[in-house]
């Protein structure tokens, strides 16, 4: 039985050994969650330098270094962290001018030197080397009288100026008040003074000043898009709330505690999505960490992912991606041991800490290529399977069958030869390509924007290429002679065009990314020419191919209900 003393302790309290076991982690195919350095006392805090330094902080004070995998012999530094609560160091963020300057800020809880009054603050520290230089104070909040809902979100904006996140301290009345800075996002020059054109710098005084958006129950952390300076802020708002992330507006107030779900009435601002609270499918109870992905030049995860904003729930024990431009979510991995903040490195890998099991963790893709398992025999079966961004090639001989199966933006390759069977199954924005020989067959499947090719010879299914949105369809028909008429199809719903001709082959490529959306396939035939015959067949094949892709894939972890049944509604 393990004592969690984090920020999450008041929902976390004396866990049994069976409550305590996270579920076998679960994640996209391709995808791999790799231990990258253990043995941290409640790590709370991420931060990878612009010079590739991993730094990670634990809720009591300690922040370390880790460089190539190796944790530094000493901490970066130890700051006087009250770590009660949800208190303790929660947030690192790296000066725009990290290059020249070396500047790192961090958010934590201090008490102020009479010892009887504490604060959310953020400071500036040196970190040329793995050591850091004198402290300088950067921002003090107003008073933090609470343990909960101290938020802890930094980063900078494209504006460059410092944007921090301070919960309501348990005191719901503060996020709509104009007296306090708590329940906030605040903005600030990188030395703390507050720049004359926040939205209420003419209507506050003093901190208030530096105010940017109000109505947040506890914003604990924030993440801002390159490139783009859109703010998103991860709201926890409780068991009886929807979680919530918002998007940060100059002047804006996201209506807590007025409003808390997934809607907000004039002159309230709506967040960007909602996700109601439960341990079920399509709930989620804390979301504590989030980043908008930015592909790298090569590697890192598929390219589909660039833009997606990836978040973590604490307590579910979850990653998604939700996608800004439709509005979709996708779970990339479930069953982890209570993911809080995250960061990419410059590879394009996804790293987060695991409070439960007080781990520094790392979430990178690998492509998968097809494997052939048998090339150019007679009655021989080639196979290849490959997955996202992946290539699939198969070869047979005489009577053979060669398969191809890939992943989202991939290619399959199948080449038959006499009597053989050429099939290639790709994913969405696919190729399938089947090149046979005498009386061989061709058929192309394709997923949505893809393409799928059969060419063929004397007695075939011969070529054809489809692109379409939605729809399935076949052309099939017999002819002699050379394969040289391609068919397009662009259906929404069902059918497609082809012509015959050549010899029979067969290719393939339907989707089968996640989630799966629609499909198109269409077979096509050339016209003989050797005898100056001209014989042309046209089926248009009425299958609908609609599949309804589940905006949530995975269901969310269940803990025990003892671990939870004393859970405040203040807490997360």
């Amino acid at each position: 039985m393990r004592l969690l003393t984090s920020w999450f302790s008041h929902a976390l309290l004396l866990m049994s050994a069976a409550s305590a076991a996270s579920a076998a982690e679960t994640l996209l195919p391709g995808f791999t969650d790799t231990v990258i350095d253990s043995g941290y006392t409640t790590p709370s805090a991420l931060g990878i330098a612009p010079d590739g330094r991993i730094f990670v902080a634990e809720q009591a004070g300690n922040v370390w270094i880790v460089v190539d995998g190796v944790r530094t012999a000493s901490p970066f530094v130890t700051l006087p962290s009250d770590n009660s609560g949800d208190r303790g160091v929660t947030g690192i963020c790296f000066d725009p001018d990290f290059s020249t300057n070396h500047y790192v800020y961090i958010f934590y809880t201090h008490y102020e030197p009479s010892g009887t009054t504490e604060y959310n603050c953020v400071s500036r520290f040196d970190a040329s080397t793995n050591t850091a230089g004198p402290e300088l104070p950067v921002f003090q909040g107003d008073p933090a009288e609470q343990t909960y809902c101290n938020g802890g979100g930094i980063g900078f904006g494209i504006d460059g100026k410092l944007y921090i996140s301070f919960g309501d301290n348990d005191v719901v009345a503060n996020a709509q008040s104009m007296t306090t800075t708590l329940g906030k996002l605040l903005r600030v020059n990188s030395d703390g003074t507050i720049p004359n054109d926040n939205p209420f710098y003419a209507t506050t005084t003093g901190n208030e000043q530096a105010i940017y958006c109000a109505g947040f129950r506890n914003a604990y952390s924030l993440a801002i898009q390159p490139g783009t300076g859109v703010i998103y802020c991860n709201d926890v708002r409780g068991t009886s709330s929807d979680e919530c992330v918002v998007q940060a507006e100059a002047g804006a107030s996201f209506g807590y505690p007025n409003y808390d779900g997934a809607t907000c009435p004039a002159p309230y601002t709506s967040p960007v999505f909602a996700i109601p609270y439960g341990t079920n499918a399509g709930q989620a109870r804390c979301i504590a960490g989030g980043l908008f992905y930015v592909s790298p030049s090569s590697g890192g995860f598929p390219a589909s992912y660039n833009g997606l904003y990836l978040f973590s729930d604490f307590m579910n024990g979850f990653i998604e991606t939700y996608d800004p431009s439709n509005g979709t979510f996708t779970t990339v991995a479930t069953g982890l041991n209570q993911p809080v903040q995250m960061a990419e490195d410059t590879a394009g890998n996804v790293y987060y800490c695991g409070i439960s099991d007080d781990d520094l963790h790392c979430i990178s893709y690998t492509q998968t290529s097809g494997t052939t398992t048998s090339t150019g025999t007679s009655t021989g079966t080639g196979t290849a399977t490959g997955g996202t961004t992946s290539t699939g090639t198969a070869t047979g001989g005489t009577t053979s069958t060669g398969t191809a199966t890939g992943g989202t933006t991939s290619t399959g390759t199948a080449t038959g030869g006499t009597t053989s069977t050429g099939t290639a199954t790709g994913g969405t924005t696919s190729t399938g390509t089947a090149t046979g020989g005498t009386t061989s067959t061709g058929t192309a499947t394709g997923g949505t924007t893809s393409t799928g090719t059969a060419t063929g010879g004397t007695t075939s299914t011969g070529s054809g290429t489809a692109t379409a949105t939605t729809g399935t369809g076949t052309g099939t028909s017999t002819a002699t002679g050379a394969s040289a008429t391609t068919a397009t199809s662009s259906t929404t719903g069902s059918g497609s065009t082809a012509s015959t001709g050549g010899t029979t082959s067969v290719a393939s490529g339907s989707s089968s990314s996640e989630p799966a959306s629609s499909s198109s396939s269409a077979g096509g035939c050339g016209l003989g020419n050797t005898i100056g015959l001209m014989l042309a067949l046209a089926l248009i094949g009425l299958r609908r191919g609609l599949w309804s892709g589940s905006s949530r894939t995975v269901s969310a972890i269940v803990r025990s209900a003892s671990a939870w049944s004393g859970r405040r509604r203040t807490g997360r």
